[in-house]
């Protein structure tokens, strides 16, 4: 992946440069008064050859190419090593032996912006072959994974310093690559169907005004607890006694699961993991999942559907993409609170299970009744 460029900042380096004055200076003087051929080589050197050594680095730092790469594999899990790679590209047959590199390493689920602090590496730049077509310099670095989230490298900026030190060329970069680190598959014994019955609710619950998914298959008379917008209207006028249509429901059933992440880290580490786990093991049956994460961003939940173990990696990975603070509902972190959201964009729905710090203290699930009104 290449760097996107952007200007190119010229950055002196005021102390070295002073330096050089300075002994340009004491060799003019020394020159006017001695009349020397030899002084006079001297002075021509110390004007020229860093006149030369900042224009190369000019040259060097528009045409060098700065990318990373982090190696992509099946499976990660948490204690893996890892070994991005940062790599640089030389078309010309020059080069310099300090080229820095600005690089931020963040784990965007428990990590913000404000807390991440960027590494500084150096590596030199060599000089291109006569038979390349470039040369190339690469810096793999070490890395841990310690935790479960979505490790983000980005490259911030680029620093080329030319041969003497007097100039540093920098620029902006926008090169990224990144690695999901999900939690460890445990194969976990499935709930009793009781309990997941406890959890389902109507894909796409006709109830709401505009979704019917449903048919009616008979007429009979009113009872007790039937639905007004059931009511036949044109044929209650007839009989002269509310008559009501009977519908059978067209949409298929799911099984709903809320989760409810903490504002302690470790404990939303442990919810997410079982959940994971948990899930992952669920899907293999025949059953949908219909996950809900709630995010103050869009202040509504993400809604995910899992049908197989591949659908609760891919659900459970674009999840670890975010940052884990924004999930968790301003307020606290009581299951109330999250009932009270449900109830406020989901009022139809009939169960769910929860995913969260259980009343005991414990991480785990449980069946809880809906919120239907």
């Amino acid at each position: 992946m290449e760097n996107k460029r952007n200007k190119l900042r010229f950055r002196p380096r005021p102390f070295r440069l002073l330096g050089l004055v300075f002994w340009i200076a004491v060799t003019l003087m020394s020159y006017l008064f001695f009349r020397s051929y030899l002084l006079l080589f001297f002075l021509c050197f110390l004007i020229i050859v860093p006149s030369l050594s900042i224009l190369i680095g000019w040259f060097l730092a528009t045409h060098v190419s700065v990318g990373i790469r982090v190696p992509q594999v099946d499976r990660i899990c948490p204690g893996d090593d890892v070994n991005p790679v940062i790599f640089l590209h030389n078309p010309l047959y020059l080069g310099t032996l300090d080229v820095r590199v600005r690089l931020m390493i963040r784990n965007v689920f428990f990590d913000s912006e404000e807390e991440a602090s960027p590494l500084m590496v150096s590596l030199p730049l060599p000089v291109r072959g006569w038979k390349e077509k470039e040369s190339e310099s690469v810096l793999r670095l070490p890395f841990s994974v310690t935790r479960i989230g979505t490790y983000r490298f980005t490259l911030q900026k680029l620093a080329v310093q030319d041969l003497f030190g007097l100039v540093r060329y920098e620029m902006t970069l926008d090169e990224e690559d990144e690695l999901t680190v999900l939690p460890p598959k445990v194969r976990v014994k499935p709930p009793e169907a009781e309990t997941i019955a406890a959890g389902m609710t109507e894909v796409e619950e006709s109830n709401r005004l505009g979704n019917d998914f449903s048919e009616v298959t008979d007429v009979r008379e009113y009872q007790a607890g039937d639905r007004i917008r059931d009511i036949h209207w044109k044929l209650s006028a007839r009989q002269e006694e509310w008559m009501v249509k009977v519908r059978t429901q067209m949409a298929g059933m799911e099984l709903t699961v809320v989760l409810q992440l903490n504002s302690d880290p470790k404990f939303s580490e442990y919810i997410f993991t079982n959940a994971y786990q948990e899930l992952h093991s669920w899907a293999t049956g025949e059953t949908d999942i219909h996950v809900l994460l709630y995010t103050t961003v869009t202040g509504g939940f993400d809604s995910y559907t899992i049908s197989s173990p591949e659908d609760a990696e891919a659900a459970f990975a674009y999840m670890l993409g975010r940052y884990y603070r924004t999930c968790v509902p301003e307020g606290g972190d009581s299951p109330e609170v999250l009932e009270g959201l449900l109830k406020n964009l989901y009022p139809y729905l009939g169960g769910y299970i929860r995913f969260g710090l259980l009343e005991d203290g414990t991480i785990g699930w449980l069946p809880v009744e809906g919120v239907r009104v």
